[in-house]
């Protein structure tokens, strides 16, 4: 299957401060999945507790189970996701 359009997923401020120039750098996955990923720009400045609901600037295309890890970076560090795994049939994608 392929996966059109890519995954939504949260990222969130979890820091007691604020975070600059946060973009996603890296999104890996493992599994009978190609993809093909662009970094991009999720937000100038997220304060403390912000939230956003961002869709990956990525293709998928496979068919079976495959696992997910993000990494996000911004002028303070970089921080990776926990692995998520999927499952990718026809054109949807299932990450529970």
């Amino acid at each position: 299957g392929a996966a059109f359009p890519s995954p939504l997923i949260r990222i969130k401020n979890t820091e007691n401060r604020n975070l600059h120039n946060v973009w996603i750098t890296n999104t890996s996955i493992t599994g009978n999945v190609l993809y093909n990923n662009r970094d991009f720009l999720v937000a100038n400045t997220m304060e403390p507790t912000d939230s956003n609901l961002v869709q990956l600037n990525t293709w998928m295309i496979g068919l079976g189970t495959f696992s997910m890890q993000v990494t996000v970076t911004c002028d303070e560090g970089t921080f990776e996701s926990d692995p998520a795994n999927g499952l990718i049939i026809g054109p949807i994608v299932f990450i529970p």
